[in-house]
């Protein structure tokens, strides 16, 4: 995962004026890395200060039923 496709999203977001975005932890687990390093990316990101609104982060983690 690279830092464009996070910083393309707020980039985006704060061009909109939007006062909140909501990134998914795009990458992690089927696209072969772990939560914890695209964790970190996004977090150096958003260290940058480029979008001054609320983020979320979103984990997907599958649940059984039975």
């Amino acid at each position: 995962m690279e830092l464009s496709s996070v910083r393309n999203a707020l980039k985006v977001a704060s061009d909109h004026k939007f006062q909140s975005v909501a990134l998914p932890l795009i990458g992690a687990g089927t696209g072969g890395h772990d939560e914890e390093s695209v964790m970190g990316i996004i977090q150096d990101e958003l260290s940058s200060g480029e979008f001054e609104g609320t983020v979320i982060i979103v984990s997907y983690r599958p649940t059984t039923t039975r």
